[in-house]
Formats: C-alpha cells, structure tokens, sequence
C-alpha cells in the first residue's frame, strides 16, 4: 500500500492510494488471478470497460508470471467527480529478457507503437544496466484523456542523464527534471536507488510520447524524513504551491518525530505533459511493517536556504520499505 498527494497547478491536491489486490496470495499465479478478479468486480460496480486489460492479458497476465508483481490498482480519489483507476503491470511477467519484446507489442497493439519508437531506441542504446522497464500502466474509467505509460529505470544516473530521457518529449523542459536531481542528491550518480523516467501516450500525439515524469527516490538521499519534507516544500514552493497539504499528509500518516527515520517521504516527481503546467508529486509509505532508521553519513547537497516559514525544528510530536522494484506509480 502506498498514497500520494499530487499538486496540480492552481487545483486542489489529489489523494491516491495504490494498492497489490492479490497480496494474500501464496503464489504469483494465485495473485494474479486474484488481483484480476478484484479489477473486474470494481469495474462492474463502477462500470468501468477493462478491454485494453482485457487486450494485453497474455502478455501481462499469462499463466506462469514471473515476479516481483502481476497487477496493482491506484485510485485517484478526487473531491469532485468519479474516481480515477489506474493500473500497473509487469513488463516482465514472460521473463525480464522479454520485457522489450513485450511492452513493444502491448503498445503496438493500443495504437501507440509509433510514438512509442523514441523511447524503444533510448532503452535499447543503453546496456542492461543503465536501463529497464518497470512497469505498464493503463487509465482506465472516466479520465479526460485516458493513458498509457511506460516506466524507464535508470540506475547510477545522473542529472544530466535525467535529462537526456525528458528530451523525448517534445514541450518538456529538461532543466527542470535537473533541478529536481540537483535538490535531492545533487548532481549525481543515483547509485543507491534509480532515477525512474515515466513515459505517458495518449490520442494526442502519434509520433512521440505526449509527457514525462521523473520519480526521485529522496528516501535514499536524505539522513531523514525532515530533510526529505524540507526538500519537498522547496520544490512545492518553486512552482508557487503551498506546503501545507503535505504537512496535513505527513501529520496524519505517523506520530513519531520526523527526525527518527527515513522512508516515510518515499519519491518526488515532476511531470510534464504538452501545454499543461508541471504537476508535482509527493509520495509516502505508510510505515505498516517499520520505521527504517535514519541513514548515516548521507552527502547532502546544499540547495537554496528554506524560507523561515517552514516547519524547521518544530515538527509536530503527533508524528517504502526496502520496495524489490521501486514504487514509483502516478
């Protein structure tokens, strides 16, 4: 389980909670079906179509899946209007070696290969190592302009690798996937968790993806959770948005002192699609199992001084884990 606050420009923040509906199950086989079965009730209380689901089954549900995941559910849960479903998969649930053939096919098969191209030619020049798919994710159920998105791994990146992947969209700024970077960690290599590109498809273009988004893991670049909220209120406040949500968020998730661990504050991302202002996300695990430690010895970068007005030394006393494949989703 895992929630998020996104800020999208000048609206009110957007909760999302993601959820592995076949966690009880004892086998990934038994998940999937699991996982499968409770999509498809939720989509016929809320009469949401599953074909593009439907469509990709074999490819990302087959009899056999190899892990770490099958199918997971994200609900946007929005103060007006229905809710939003989202759904991610696993590229490699043939077999990681097949993970390009697979998501080639899938987009392919929803109409999106040739704007896929740019970003198959970006994976493919760079080795095992320096890049991979994530997950494949579907909009599905009443969304404006429902899309398909491809998650991109890029372990020991830097910030100027960071963006070099922006560059495949056309409108995307990829200074500002930089100073992203920069804020968290500095100028880089990520060489303790991966910075993650999300590639998102829709209607709109057929010849490229139509936006970005770059997920920072800042659970694994800070000492502790006071750092990372302090990090994230800078960002927040450099595309005018204020902290406050996310201190309600953070008040409401744990009663412990933000300074006695690491991990609460998972990813910041940045997203930019077409003439849409940049949405930032936030991202936070719940801390069910345990609280991580803070981490010693962090190298910190030293980003611009934090206005007086943030929370500081006074966190309040009311208050992902070690994830096999980063949680990035959104």
């Amino acid at each position: 389980m895992e929630f998020s606050l996104t800020f999208p420009a000048g609206g009110a923040p957007v909760l999302r909670v993601l959820v592995d509906p076949g966690f009880a199950a004892r086998s990934l086989p038994d998940n999937a079906r699991t996982a499968r079965a409770a999509v498809g009730r939720l989509a016929t209380q809320w009469g949401i179509d599953l074909g593009e689901l439907t469509r990709l089954s074999d490819l990302f549900l087959p009899p056999e899946p190899h892990g770490p995941l099958t199918l997971w559910c994200a609900l946007d849960l929005r103060s007006a209007g229905p809710t939003g479903v989202k759904l991610y998969l696993n590229p490699g649930a043939r077999g990681v070696e097949r993970a390009m053939e697979t998501v080639t096919e899938a987009m392919m098969r929803l109409g999106h290969a040739r704007a896929f191209e740019p970003v198959r030619r970006h994976v493919a020049a760079r080795s095992p190592e320096r890049a991979a798919f994530m997950f494949f994710a579907l909009d599905v159920g009443p969304w404006a302009e429902p899309r398909v998105k491809v998650y991109v791994v890029h372990p020991g990146a830097t910030a100027a690798d960071a963006a070099d992947a922006a560059r495949l969209v056309p409108g995307a700024c990829p200074e500002r996937v930089a100073e992203l970077c920069r804020l968290v960690g500095g100028e880089g290599p990520f060489d303790r968790l991966p910075l993650v590109s999300c590639y998102s498809f829709t209607g709109a273009d057929t010849h490229h993806p139509t936006g970005h988004g770059l997920h920072v893991p800042v659970r694994a670049y800070v000492r502790d959770d006071r750092v990372a909220r302090d990090r994230a209120v800078r960002f927040l406040r450099r595309y005018g948005v204020r902290s406050t949500p996310l201190d309600r968020a953070l008040d409401a998730l744990t009663v412990r002192p933000l300074t006695a661990g690491v991990g609460l504050i998972s990813y910041l991302s940045l997203v930019q699609a077409g003439r849409q202002a940049p949405r930032i996300t936030t991202y936070f695990c719940p801390e069910a199992y345990r609280v991580l430690p803070p981490r010693q010895g962090t190298a910190s970068p030293s980003p611009a001084p934090a206005p007086a007005t943030e929370r500081g030394s006074t966190a309040p006393q009311s208050t992902p884990q070690g994830f096999t494949v980063p949680r990035t989703t959104g």
